[in-house]
């Protein structure tokens, strides 16, 4: 085989340009070594509550820009109603028993009147009896005056101390029922009493959590972007469900891969030099505030070559919120000053 064939071998052609791209690789790494890739990263916040919910109104959709304490939605909170269902029906209950109650008493206060009645009308036809009788012995003198001088008095007296022990009989009877359906009356009102107080503290409670559903309003915690919102009107939202998420106007983290052959040791506290590949007069300062306990495949999007399957260590940038990144924006990090040939050469190859 001559010199020409060999040059003119496929298997030779693709050999030399296999290795000049090798040796271009490692060039690369070479020469970036101190340079890697990340991106840019919003705080995410979920709103959940751990109570079930109805959505009365929603105030936001996705995209807006909201501040600290805006309305973010109106809601209704589901246990507070079923506690105020509950509360109403105590009151319910609590009155029907009460009702029960004075009625019992009252029907008993009846009996006692009924059956004092019946004394004193026994005692009344008892006195009624000594009158006639009183009577009846007067008609008899009347009669017998005129054949002798009979002498009654004695009689008479007799009959009149026994009206006298009637009427006094007829007074205790009074004395007697007017204590005992005074006592009914006293255990009425002090049953009212309680049932009054239970049925206070029971609206009490009903007043308080009806003030609750008016003031049961979302608001936003922070100066924050709408992202998802996963509600509607009228939606009943079960407890610890996501209903809306929401992000930071500005990112506050760099996520970058550190190439797991890098030479700088990269550890917490560490300064990095953020700089956007968009616009390169973008730029911030930023400082390590976590590492990747593992080795992972660095996303192609990250790599200085995405054709070439390459591992690194997850970096952790907080970056201060007065930036003008976008979200999920491709920005290189470099360990120290870097030039602007440095720049330009790290934008070209992630290109």
């Amino acid at each position: 085989m001559n010199l020409r064939n060999i040059i003119f071998n496929p298997l030779y052609i693709f050999s030399l340009v296999l290795i000049a791209f090798l040796f271009k690789y490692k060039s690369s790494q070479n020469e970036t070594v101190e340079l890697f890739f990340g991106f840019t990263e919003n705080k995410e916040t979920e709103i959940n509550l751990d109570y079930p919910v109805r959505v009365e109104n929603l105030e936001v959709k996705p995209g807006d820009f909201i501040p600290k304490g805006k309305k973010l939605a109106t809601l209704t909170q589901l246990t507070l109603l079923k506690e105020i269902s509950d509360e109403q029906l105590k009151v319910s209950e609590l009155n029907s028993q009460y009702n029960k109650m004075r009625e019992g008493i009252e029907g008993e206060i009846e009996i006692l009147r009924a059956e004092q009645e019946l004394k004193l009308a026994d005692v009344d036809f008892k006195i009624q009896e000594v009158e006639a009788e009183i009577k009846y012995q007067d008609q008899l003198k009347n009669d017998l005056a005129s054949i002798s001088n009979i002498d009654n008095s004695t009689v008479l007296q007799l009959h009149q101390q026994k009206i006298a022990r009637y009427q006094k009989s007829k007074q205790d009877i009074r004395d007697d029922y007017a204590v005992r359906i005074q006592q009914k009356e006293g255990r009425i009102q002090n049953e009212l009493a309680i049932h009054y107080a239970a049925v206070k503290r029971h609206n009490s409670d009903v007043g308080y959590n009806e003030e609750k559903l008016k003031k049961l309003e979302l608001t936003s915690p922070s100066d924050a972007l709408v992202g998802n919102v996963n509600i509607k009107r009228g939606e009943y939202v079960q407890s610890f469900k996501t209903m809306m998420t929401l992000y930071e106007p500005n990112p506050t983290t760099v996520v970058g891969f550190a190439h797991e052959r890098m030479i700088v040791n990269v550890k917490v506290g560490d300064e990095f030099r953020i700089v956007s590949m968009r616009d390169p007069s973008l730029e911030c300062k930023g400082k390590v505030t976590g590492l990747g306990s593992r080795i992972v495949e660095i996303p192609e999007r990250m790599r200085k070559i995405p054709e070439m399957k390459t591992y690194g260590r997850e970096v952790i940038i907080a970056i201060p919120p007065e930036n003008g990144f976008l979200q999920k924006e491709k920005v290189m990090l470099y360990f120290g000053d870097a030039t602007d040939s440095e720049i330009s050469t790290a934008q070209q190859s992630s290109n």
